[in-house]
């Protein structure tokens, strides 16, 4: 007999005696009952019901009873303030659910209703949505979201304000907010952090049952002084309210003790959160191991590590650099350089850049489709797991090849941090496979809705663990994870498959996510991006970021510690090959002159900041600045000031790195050391100084000179120089000179010293056998005399350079003087007039700057209407739309110009056949004043014999 066949209702059939039918019966009835006692005892273990269900329904009654008359309690408090005129309220709720609820309940009782005053301020408040919204495209203004809160609660004077808003809304929110339209606006603590929009009452409403709380991401925590402080601060409106107000709304009991602590305005300790990330140790390594030492240093975590004695920054990077170096992770060789695959993942910032080395090593990217990868791209930037049990929706098959090759390489990497010892935050429970399964959630419905065409309102739907705003964040996650794999291919030389993701990333890119920004400027709004960046570089232009105090080709003085460095870095020697370090070595022995490094040296001025044009010069005066005291004179040097053309000459627009910081600081290549502004602001140290074998070994004999007792010191420039002795640390100006002579052989004599050693033929190593005692002179002098005899011969190799540098410079000085004679005889030619026609704005040219020039062009953008039409440098503009505009000054021909309708048609006096456009000076002048060789550079690179000479 097959008992399969009965149920639950086999006894009601089987009649008389059948035993076995009521058997069955009961024997599935007892099953069922077991299985609810099982569920409901699990129910009651975690919480979720308590013993007594009549009293447990009574319970959840009067917990419902008790939320409404909390938000009875809440409305009846913000209503009041309202009609009392205290508003704007900000009312600051601790969920996102709890926002629009409140918000919802203020709509619904109409009590915040002023027929006379809603009708007005509806008016404008639709006025302002329509003036904003409307560059946006059609899906954006009609998403669900927007029309809910622009049509019916923005006009009614109500706002909502939280990170589950699609950007528009919530700009265009904050943009009525400041307009004083709305009276409540229900809001998260992101709206008081980083908005300046102050109320006149502030209302804070706490989960029931959590007061003085809030949900920090893992769980529930105590509000902070610092969070009470920033939010209640927005009450009280600067030069219009007299006092502001902060209501704490608390319907629950709570300790008073957790009041008083945040009220009581002691914030916590700043403590660091900081830790190094593979991304960032890479980006750190490609400039040497010494710039990761300095780096360090400036951070907080270190300065608490040197608090309780132990280096916790340099431990963590030397696990962390044990990972890069393992076999199985190969980002970083033995020597501590990047490799290729290191040098093509240095700078991710999205995944797990260990993980996603290994997927590319292997290969794994080559094997799915892009669109299936972008779906499970997701695992790697979510947050945080799933709050709750999502519905499975089909995962495509690649996309599951795919998750499981991502899980095997999870495993690898975990076993090579685990064997390291490093503890990462992001892996402190479950581990980086732990999180990729935790995170999964979200691949099937991402691939069924966005990326197979969805609406964004139709992926919000299917997508039940995102609100809005959190998958506009996704979106724009997953293109920037897409195009840092991108790069990383094209780097490896991986073409095809950075083309295929470039084709894909276009499908991701439409809809909310990618949306113009309403704070976007409404005159660039809807422009491509080369006419925003023809704009940017035309406002840059009349901004005349050249203008400078001095003249070019004038000496200025200054202090070469307040010279900003042109480039981020710099090499470690010269052109000829010497190192930075030995011409260092070379000012502070005295054997050069830091003036005549100094005057080889042309500075210009940008945006009011001097900067230099040769960085290694600057790189060796800045440190050697440092050894002097910062109130001496010899500090001040003299340096040449560069005009704009020799910048660009020189490759200003792609060498100009260090804006940003104004030339603060610079990298030397391949050691890491970093030069600043001073000696604690850098990390240098005068340790593998790259000198010729004889001066080696008298170094490594000299045990009490100052080099040693620099390189012995481990933290900066000026710490080294404290070690000194300290007849070298403070000796008076007038003796410097000697000092800075003689420092490295720990000589503190006067100058006859110098004077004799240099008539010997020994340089500043005669003062150093002196500096030792007698017993040694002889030895030391044999040794210096060596070195001296070398010195001498580049003495003389010097001497005769400078002697056939003189003698083509008078030559090049008679043949512009030949020049200048037959050019006083000659006149420019009557020019030829050329008739153009410009299309658009701008049109792409500026006039030059001379005074008594007229609008002469001198300066063309690329691509622009003038460039196309064949306009040339040193042209004149003589006619616009059939007005004449020679006689007119240089405004008066601009705002001609200006105001021409278009198209515009312009007449332009061409370059005479006998004259040439100087590009510094910025004159048409007889081609006889230009030399050949500068009339064979490009018109925009020539400059008049004056100029040349003027520097």
């Amino acid at each position: 007999m097959q008992t399969g066949r009965f149920s639950a209702s086999a006894s009601t059939r089987w009649r008389g005696g059948s035993r076995i039918g009521t058997a069955v019966g009961r024997m599935i009835r007892t099953r069922k009952k077991e299985k609810q006692r099982e569920e409901r005892a699990e129910r009651l273990e975690h919480g979720q019901e308590r013993e007594g269900g009549q009293k447990n329904k009574k319970e959840r009654h009067g917990k419902d009873l008790l939320d409404k008359e909390r938000m009875r309690s809440l409305l009846d408090l913000i209503v009041s303030h309202v009609e009392e005129g205290q508003k704007p309220v900000l009312a600051f709720c601790f969920s996102k659910g709890a926002c629009e609820s409140v918000a919802e309940h203020l709509l619904s009782s109409g009590r915040l209703a002023n027929a006379e005053r809603d009708e007005g301020r509806a008016a404008k408040v639709r006025r302002i949505i329509k003036e904003e919204l409307k560059f946006l495209p059609e899906e954006d203004r009609t998403m669900t979201q927007v029309l809910w809160g622009t049509e019916t609660l923005l006009p009614r004077g109500i706002g909502v304000h939280h990170g589950g808003l699609v950007p528009a809304l919530r700009e265009i929110t904050e943009m009525v907010f400041k307009q004083g339209l709305l009276d409540v606006l229900v809001c998260t603590e992101t709206f008081g952090m980083g908005l300046n929009m102050p109320a006149r009452t502030v209302i804070f409403r706490f989960q029931p049952a959590r007061p003085l709380t809030k949900f920090d991401g893992t769980g529930q925590r105590a509000l902070t002084p610092t969070e009470y402080l920033q939010m209640s601060g927005r009450a009280g409106r600067r030069m219009l309210d007299p006092y502001g107000r902060a209501i704490l709304a608390l319907d629950d009991p709570f300790p008073p003790a957790d009041l008083r602590s945040m009220l009581a305005k002691q914030n916590p300790a700043i403590r660091s959160h900081y830790e190094m990330q593979a991304g960032s140790a890479l980006q750190l390594l490609r400039h040497g191991r010494g710039f990761v030492d300095w780096f360090g240093l400036q951070t907080l975590l270190q300065f608490e590590s040197r608090a309780c004695g132990e280096p916790v920054l340099q431990d963590e990077f030397n696990k962390l650099a044990a990972v890069l170096k393992h076999p199985d992770i190969g980002l970083v060789d033995d020597r501590e350089k990047l490799t290729t695959l290191g040098r093509a993942c240095m700078g991710m910032a999205c995944g797990d850049v260990l993980l996603m080395s290994r997927l590319l090593r292997e290969g794994c990217f080559d094997e799915v489709a892009p669109l299936d990868l972008f779906a499970c791209l997701t695992v790697f930037i979510l947050e945080r797991p799933a709050q709750q049990e999502e519905d499975e929706m089909p995962v495509p098959v690649g996309a599951k090849r795919f998750l499981a090759a991502c899980e095997t390489q999870a495993e690898i990497v975990d076993r090579v941090i685990e064997d390291a010892g490093l503890l990462r935050r992001c892996d402190a429970s479950d581990g980086l496979l732990g999180c990729l399964r935790q995170r999964r959630y979200l691949v099937g419905p991402f691939r069924a809705t966005w990326l197979s065409g969805s609406s964004f309102d139709g992926a919000v739907h299917q997508c039940t663990a995102m609100d809005p705003g959190t998958m506009v964040r996704v979106i724009r996650r997953v293109d920037e994870c897409a195009a840092e794999v991108q790069r990383a291919a094209r780097r490896l030389g991986s073409e095809p498959l950075a083309k295929s993701i470039g084709e894909a990333r276009k499908q991701l890119h439409r809809g909310p996510p990618f949306s113009e920004s309403l704070y976007f400027p409404k005159e660039l709004r809807g422009r491509s991006e080369d006419e925003i960046e023809g704009l940017r570089r035309q406002t840059q232009e009349e901004e005349h970021p050249w203008e400078s105090p001095y003249e070019p080709g004038r000496p200025v003085h200054l202090d070469p510690c307040i010279i900003g460095f042109s480039h981020n870095s710099v090499q470690r020697s010269f052109q000829n090959g010497t190192p930075l370090k030995k011409v260092l070595r070379s000012l502070l022995r005295g054997e050069e002159g830091a003036d005549g490094l100094a005057a080889s040296m042309k500075v210009v001025f940008y945006r009011g900041q001097p900067y230099t044009l040769g960085n290694r010069r600057l790189a060796v005066l800045r440190m050697y600045a440092w050894s002097l005291p910062p109130t001496s004179e010899k500090r001040i040097l003299t340096f040449i000031v560069a005009s704009p053309a020799e910048a660009e000459e020189w490759g200003w627009e792609q060498k100009f790195t260090t804006g940003c910081f104004r030339g603060a600081r610079a990298v030397i290549r391949g050691t890491g050391e970093v030069i600043g502004v001073s000696a604690e602001d850098s990390l240098c140290r005068l340790t593998g100084l790259d000198e010729e074998e004889e001066e080696e070994e008298e170094d490594a004999t000299s045990t009490a000179c100052a080099s040693d007792l620099l390189s012995d010191a481990g933290s900066g420039f000026w710490a080294q120089w404290a070690l000194l002795p300290a007849e070298l640390r403070d000796v008076a100006d007038e003796d410097r000179a000697t000092v800075d002579g003689d420092v490295e052989g720990g000589h503190v004599g006067g100058d006859s010293v110098r004077g004799e050693s240099m008539a010997n033929g020994r340089g500043g190593h005669a003062g150093k056998g002196r500096g030792k005692g007698q017993g040694h002179d002889e030895e030391v002098v044999a040794q210096s005399g060596t070195s001296g005899s070398g010195k001498m011969a580049r003495e003389r190799e010097r001497l005769a350079q400078e002697a056939e540098r003189a003698q083509e410079e008078q030559q090049v000085v008679s043949q512009r003087k030949e020049r200048e004679s037959a050019a006083k005889e000659m006149t420019l030619e009557v020019p030829e007039r050329i008739a153009v026609s410009l299309g658009e704005r701008p049109f792409g040219m500026t006039p030059s700057s001379a005074a008594g020039e007229g609008y002469l062009v001198a300066k063309l953008s690329e691509g622009k209407p003038a460039a196309k039409a064949g306009v040339r440098l040193g042209w004149c503009l003589a006619a616009v739309a059939g007005k004449s505009c020679t006689e007119l000054d240089l405004e008066a021909t601009k705002d001609l110009l200006k105001n021409a309708g278009l198209p515009v048609d312009v007449e332009f006096e061409a370059l005479p056949s006998n004259g040439e456009f100087c590009t510094a000076c910025q004159r048409v002048l007889l081609a006889a004043v230009f030399s050949r060789k500068m009339r064979t550079k490009p018109p925009d690179k020539r400059r008049c014999d004056a100029c040349v000479l003027a520097g």
